[in-house]
């Protein structure tokens, strides 16, 4: 999920998109519940625009817990559509189901792919969107959304690799306040990434040792990933760790 934008006609004195307690249906990677994305009223011209450039990825699907704040208030049912042509054109032909889903009042995980379009498959201009039904204007009532996800298989040239348990590398120490040690199960070329937990890259370096250091000092508090990639492989190690 590379960005989520909010488009609509601009209300003076309202407060269209907030934070409110979330849930842990779908949540990834050992998360705990914190704030959901909560899309306030009025909502009658706005849309939530998912851009999910899939380069180098094929069969896409999309998975989000969504709770609607009361019976009587906050849009009913969400409306799917997407476009290969970052917004340019709007679709629906290719999705898993007719296009909406009706909103209940209690977490509940929804999702929807698009393994019924192939020109999804490593598109860099995929935008996925969401539209809302009444009640959709006044001050009151929101639709809530968490744990957002984008799914799909990994292609490379050669076909396809996938991400695989770490247990063949190790990293320490775990908590860090500045440095952390990789240990690699041989010597190679290999790229490392780190990852915060918006899945934005803040550090990547070409290694070839066993065991190597890097200086996380600069990074902020928080729940990062390294992702590893060894040169002409066919894995990709993915380890987690916490920068204090």
């Amino acid at each position: 999920l590379y960005h989520v934008g909010y488009p609509g006609v601009t209300y003076t004195k309202v407060r269209r998109t907030d934070t409110v307690a979330g849930d842990i249906i779908n949540a990834r990677m050992g998360a705990a519940a914190g704030a959901s994305f909560r899309v306030r009223n009025p909502v009658d011209s706005v849309a939530l625009l998912f851009y999910i450039p899939t380069t180098n990825y094929k069969n896409i699907a999309l998975k989000f817990d969504i709770e609607r704040s009361s019976t009587t208030s906050g849009p009913a049912v969400n409306f799917y559509d997407y476009s290969l042509d970052s917004g340019v054109t709007w679709k629906t032909s290719g999705l898993s189901k007719l296009a909406s889903d009706t909103i209940g009042t209690l977490w509940a995980l929804y999702s929807v792919d698009l393994l019924a379009d192939t020109l999804a498959n490593n598109n860099s201009k995929l935008v996925f969107r969401i539209k809302f039904s009444m009640p959709d204007t006044g001050t009151s009532g929101n639709d809530r959304f968490d744990n957002i996800t984008v799914e799909g298989d990994s292609i490379s040239a050669s076909g396809i690799y996938s991400v695989v348990n770490e247990n063949e590398y190790s990293l320490y120490p775990n908590p860090s306040a500045d440095n952390i040690i990789l240990s690699s199960p041989m010597e190679g070329n290999k790229t490392v990434s780190i990852f915060n937990m918006l899945v934005q890259r803040v550090y990547t370096t070409q290694q070839s040792q066993k065991q190597f250091s890097i200086d996380i000092s600069s990074l902020n508090t928080g729940v990062y990933y390294v992702s590893i990639l060894p040169e002409n492989g066919d894995k990709v190690y993915t380890l987690k760790f916490v920068k204090r």
